[in-house]
């Protein structure tokens, strides 16, 4: 598998799941967080099997902090289940712009071909690609809030980056 087009499904991912915690909340200021920046630290590849991946994304969160307890979900290629995702708990620190590392997983289906795998990998296509999340996250000391977003296509977020902070819902 090509490390460059893996490298953008992580990213991917972890944009997805940064993106998701400024939907966690009705507060004006927590929509006015912005993603500046995504670097990959690290990857690594289990053969088929999973990835692992450390992502540092540069966040300017004019808000509380947001302390991410559990993100999770499940990836789809035209309508078949690629792997389910976990991301690591993670804080994003309040009014700063600052560093987030943010650590994440791949588990692939056991069930997804392996020719289709190494298609994504030589040809990555965002049109082919949904996601369904589950996101918990606390905003300074209040309740954690929990989150589901079903079938969204992964499109939708390259393009639309800031929809959820002008507060539209998919």
């Amino acid at each position: 598998m090509k490390k460059t087009n893996t490298r953008k499904i992580i990213a991917v991912l972890a944009a997805v799941a940064v993106l998701c915690c400024t939907g966690c909340a009705g507060m004006k200021d927590i929509r006015d967080m912005n993603i500046l920046s995504f670097n990959m630290k690290s990857l690594s590849l289990r053969g088929l099997e999973d990835i692992s991946a450390t992502l540092e994304a540069t966040v300017d969160n004019p808000a509380r902090n947001i302390t991410v307890e559990s993100l999770d979900g499940t990836a789809f290629r035209n309508g078949k289940a690629l792997g389910t995702f976990l991301v690591q708990p993670f804080t994003i620190p309040g009014r700063d712009t600052s560093e987030v590392e943010i650590d994440c997983r791949l588990a692939i289906d056991k069930d997804f071909p392996a020719l289709e795998l190494m298609g994504i990998a030589s040809h990555f296509n965002a049109d082919e690609f949904t996601v369904d999340i589950t996101l918990k996250a606390r905003i300074g000391k209040g309740a954690c809030h929990k989150v589901s977003f079903k079938e969204i296509p992964l499109k939708y977020f390259i393009d639309n980056s800031n929809a959820l902070r002008n507060g539209q819902n998919y």
